[in-house]
């Protein structure tokens, strides 16, 4: 669970995951990576 986000003084971020259980998926070696938070699914590389 993402407990909480933090950005800096005046910006904003558009996001799904604060106080939302998840799944993260990433190979310990390195490589691609997913995380689910309820319908919203990121990708990205470790």
């Amino acid at each position: 669970m993402v407990r909480q986000t933090e950005t800096r003084r005046g910006c904003a971020i558009d996001e799904r995951v604060t106080r939302a259980p998840g799944v993260l998926r990433y190979p310990c070696a390195g490589g691609p990576a997913t995380g689910d938070f309820g319908a919203s699914r990121f990708s990205g590389s470790v």
